[in-house]
């Protein structure tokens, strides 16, 4: 999958969205993340992610659930003329919710990682 489109990445995110990495002491809001995925799709010429459901719970009233994903994502990157691929393994605890009739995430936070 590759999606070179921002904006319609970031539309799968709530205004008040917040992330939580294990590297980082620091909570990523959307505007951060908007920056990070502007400059990943500026250098990557090929995004391939796939991402397993591994559990989830929906509220009773149907409007949030918590998912936990395990996220698979090899990247093609060019940068001065050289091409390099990156493999990256992550496992995510997310909330989402629904925003005006439209599904998004929440808060995310990124859990130690199982084998898959």
């Amino acid at each position: 999958m590759m999606q070179k489109e921002p904006e319609a990445l970031l539309n799968l995110f709530s205004a008040r969205y917040q992330q939580k990495n294990l590297a980082h002491d620091k909570i990523l809001t959307k505007a951060e993340l908007t920056k990070i995925y502007k400059n990943n799709l500026m250098i990557a010429k090929l995004i391939i992610s796939k991402i397993d459901l591994l559990d989830s719970h929906i509220s009773e009233n149907g409007q949030h659930a918590q998912i936990k994903l395990h996220l698979f994502s090899r990247y093609l990157l060019e940068f001065e003329g050289r091409q390099n691929i990156l493999t990256q393994e992550e496992d995510w605890l997310s909330d989402v919710g629904l925003e005006n009739g439209k599904l998004v995430y929440l808060h995310t936070e990124q859990t130690a990682a199982a084998k898959h």
